[in-house]
């Protein structure tokens, strides 16, 4: 008969060791990988809430007949030609934040109003009107996703492009 000694014991204890160390490198950069994923996510999100309400901004501000800023409730109303194009008949659209949300409030001519949400994530929003020139408008624009961040400042007048600072 055949000793038998404690040497399997031993082995089963050392790979035991072994995966378990491996399985909390696994485990840990896993937990890493998906945190660094929800952070590129969030950053992403508050550069697209930045780029979509600039060019909505940019699009209506460059249809626009005539505008005007309402500071102390931080909105922009624009009065916009009716589709398909009238002489007399003209929109009436209001940007202003609700929360986090842009909305998009755009009052036809026939009366009826739609009430559009266009961005989420935005932390401050402001319209100002420069005192150099009276045609000439500043926007402010920053969201803020998680612990991202992004903004931009854009300038617009009636007779030059609108431009990106």
């Amino acid at each position: 008969m055949k000793k038998v000694s404690g040497s399997m014991l031993v082995e089963l204890l050392g790979v035991l060791a072994v995966c378990s160390l491996i399985l909390v490198i696994v485990i840990t950069l896993y937990t890493l990988a998906g945190k660094q994923y929800q952070g590129l996510d969030h950053h992403l999100n508050a550069q697209y809430a930045v780029r979509h309400t600039r060019d909505h901004l940019l699009k209506d501000l460059r249809q626009c007949y005539q505008y005007q800023i309402d500071s102390q409730q931080g909105r922009l109303v624009l009065w916009l030609p009716e589709e398909p194009y009238q002489d007399d008949a003209f929109s009436k659209v209001t940007y202003y934040l609700s929360g986090d949300q842009l909305v998009r409030r755009h009052v036809q001519s026939n009366g009826k109003i739609n009430h559009v949400p266009i961005a989420s994530h935005l932390s401050d929003l402001r319209f100002i009107q420069s005192s150099h020139a009276e045609d000439l408008i500043q926007i402010q624009i920053h969201a803020r996703c998680g612990r991202a961040e992004a903004q931009t400042r854009l300038v617009s007048s009636k007779r030059v492009e609108a431009y990106e600072e």
